[in-house]
């Protein structure tokens, strides 16, 4: 007697559910990282199949280097023109490309090899010369270690990048640079030394990298930094919508 269909169903049902998760293709905020998927044709053989993953494999960095250099860094820049105005830059952020990951090596059933390459944020920010606003670089620690400024962007035009900037009033605004900078999807748990603010649209379509606070949330950012001391080391989280990764 064989065994039901249905019992088959289940336990392909299963196996599809425990399968991990492909990776999201390009910048992925939340998570820090950037990931591409690099393609060759292998032929047949060993040998064959062999050229084609080192093919994927190449053809993955390639990619990388793609995506890389249209990262924003801030409103106006991207990491392109730092790596074009900068020998020492670009030989950096060559390095860094060739330190990524290879997360995965698939072949298909048509003969086409597979690569996922991914490549952490956080290097990119470390090689690029910007300088800090007024508070100096945060310092995204775990546990309690440091006060986090906790910024609500969900329903605005702001977009992601290396080096946000908090702009407070409508004329003369202040602004304060990070360049390290942790992006979520959900709100974190605010302790008593963290600073919760929701940030205000600006009304415009487009890449705008700052983050806009009302005149009143600006006095109380002040207020909270002049209470940390000079020179604070200060976490910045910033919420985002998961469809604005």
């Amino acid at each position: 007697m064989g065994t039901p269909m249905p019992l088959i169903h289940t336990i392909l049902a299963i196996a599809v559910l425990d399968r991990p998760p492909e990776p999201q293709e390009g910048v992925d905020w939340h998570k820090a990282q950037i990931v591409v998927t690099g393609r060759g044709v292998a032929s047949e053989g060993a040998r064959g199949r062999l050229m084609g993953e080192r093919a994927a494999t190449v053809d993955g960095y390639r990619r990388l280097a793609e995506v890389v250099a249209g990262v924003n860094v801030d409103g106006t820049t991207t990491v392109q023109d730092f790596v074009t105005a900068s020998d020492g830059v670009r030989t950096q952020i060559q390095a860094i490309i060739r330190g990524a990951r290879v997360m995965a090596i698939r072949s298909l059933n048509d003969g086409t090899q597979e690569a996922v390459l991914s490549l952490s944020l956080t290097g990119l920010g470390q090689a690029l010369p910007i300088q800090a606003g007024n508070l100096g670089t945060a310092e995204v620690r775990g546990g309690n270690a440091v006060p986090s400024l906790i910024l609500d962007a969900r329903g605005t035009s702001f977009t992601p990048c290396l080096m946000p900037h908090i702009e407070t009033g409508d004329r003369n605004v202040t602004k304060f640079a990070w360049q390290d900078v942790r992006y979520v999807a959900q709100a974190p748990e605010v302790r008593e030394t963290d600073l919760f603010i929701r940030t205000r649209p600006n009304g415009t379509e487009g890449t705008d990298t700052g983050l806009k606070v009302t005149p009143i949330d600006g006095q109380r950012l002040n207020q909270w930094l002049h209470g940390l001391g000079s020179n604070p080391s200060v976490a910045l989280v910033v919420i985002l919508e998961e469809k604005r990764r």
